[in-house]
């Protein structure tokens, strides 16, 4: 939920800079902008902190915590160019825009995500686990 809102708040700050060009020049207003998607993502990074961790397997948490990581960084990396592109073709406000329609759009992938079935299945004990797998055979019958 934390992720949803804070996502839609960038969301919602990018369209409103897109729409307000007329106010790109007042230092208030890029002030205001700032404040906002920078606390919203500050907030968006901290609950995304929680929400891997509970995604992750503890016998290989570091590993796939580490992963979700790297994919975060690896998306940093690429918006940028990515960005400038779409700046340099088609001008800074519709970078805005996309950037608006493409941050609310992605709140739709969250639904696909369970935790607490991710949880159920990592944190169960081992006879509560359900693998699929055929029980073992006692040796001894």
């Amino acid at each position: 939920k934390a992720m949803g809102a804070t996502m839609a708040i960038v969301g919602i700050a990018l369209a409103v800079f897109a729409a307000s060009g007329g106010h790109w020049g007042h230092m208030g207003f890029l002030v205001g902008f700032t404040a906002v998607v920078t606390g919203a993502f500050a907030a968006f990074s901290a609950a995304s902190l929680g929400f891997f961790m509970t995604l992750s397997n503890p016998s290989i948490g570091a590993t796939q915590f580490a992963l979700y990581m790297a994919a975060t960084n690896l998306t940093y990396a690429w918006t940028s160019p990515v960005g400038g592109r779409i700046a340099d073709r088609f001008g800074v406000k519709t970078t805005f825009v996309v950037g608006a329609v493409v941050q609310i759009a992605m709140i739709g992938l969250l639904f696909f995500v369970d935790p607490k079935k991710a949880e159920a299945r990592f944190r169960a004990k081992p006879a509560e686990r359900v693998t699929g797998d055929v029980e073992p055979c006692d040796a001894r019958a």
